[in-house]
């Protein structure tokens, strides 16, 4: 027999061997309600005793995976964005707030309110395409990812949340798909190797590297790659959104105004710059 505050407060001590207390709580939070089905408000006002082995069970091996560094979301298999819950593997990355910040940026600029098409490349978890229709019926999108299992996760997510949306195997640097569109956007791999060691373990050991991180070398190989689709694939008076490695900001700049007029970038809510819009594409 136990009372759930008592058993939620004993499993925020646990964790916060691992994280800090406000981070242990939440994540304890999401543990809750997920096991028991119920806002942890009103989890935490039961206050009477009762017995039921399969949850403390289900959460006592949750708490364990979580001391190895295993990200809650994929314990749970699921992650919120843009506040719709998502499906989500270790196949693809835990959809971020940054991220949210990204879609945000095309939704909030009159140019969505167009009927335009849209395609998201590198979609993982296909998190920015189904948003993006889901906030606006008037968008036509697709997007594609390289891995046959992050497209299956993103097909979940789009029939899971009702919206319409096109999802393809294809590869950045090889591209089959021959439409045209006037939107491209894209959250790829930017995250230097050297950068690993600054990274938390449950990021580098369990979220998925090809869809991560680049080489030192050559920071900007999804970017050229970016630039090159962008060419081939956008309609006249099309735009491009990305999401940026913070370090990188003036490269990717310089390098897509050899394309394009009109090529600014955007600051994250922690004042890093995160994002890059170009558009107005140059006759070259």
């Amino acid at each position: 027999m136990f009372c759930i505050k008592n058993f939620f407060d004993a499993q925020v001590e646990v964790l916060v061997k691992q994280y800090d207390r406000r981070e242990a709580a939440t994540i304890a939070e999401l543990l809750f309600e997920h096991v028991f089905h119920k806002p942890i408000h009103l989890l935490l006002l039961n206050k009477d005793n009762f017995e039921d082995k399969n949850s403390i069970c289900v959460v006592e091996s949750a708490i364990n995976r979580l001391l190895n560094n295993e990200p809650v979301q994929y314990i749970l298999g699921e992650a919120f964005f843009y506040d719709r819950k998502f499906v989500v593997t270790s196949d693809v990355l835990i959809p971020r707030g940054e991220t949210e910040e990204l879609v945000k940026l095309l939704l909030d600029d009159d140019f969505s309110r167009r009927n335009l098409s849209v395609i998201d490349i590198c979609t993982g978890s296909g998190c920015i395409p189904v948003t993006l229709k889901l906030e606006r019926d008037n968008l036509y999108v697709s997007g594609f990812d390289i891995s046959e299992a992050a497209v299956k996760v993103a097909k979940a997510n789009a029939a899971n949340l009702h919206a319409d949306v096109n999802f393809y195997v294809d590869d950045i640097f090889e591209i089959k798909i021959a439409d045209k569109y006037d939107v491209i956007i894209s959250n790829p791999p930017y995250v230097t190797e050297s950068d690993k060691k600054l990274m938390r373990a449950n990021v580098v050991d369990y979220e998925p590297s090809l869809a991560l991180f680049v080489h030192d070398d050559n920071p900007l190989i999804y970017y050229r790659a970016l630039l090159n689709v962008s060419c081939n694939m956008l309609n006249v008076g099309g735009r491009v959104y990305m999401e940026i490695n913070e370090n990188y900001g003036a490269e990717v700049v310089n390098l897509f105004q050899t394309c394009f007029k009109y090529v600014n970038i955007f600051q994250d809510i922690n004042g890093k710059d995160r994002f890059v819009v170009a558009a107005d594409m140059l006759n070259i």
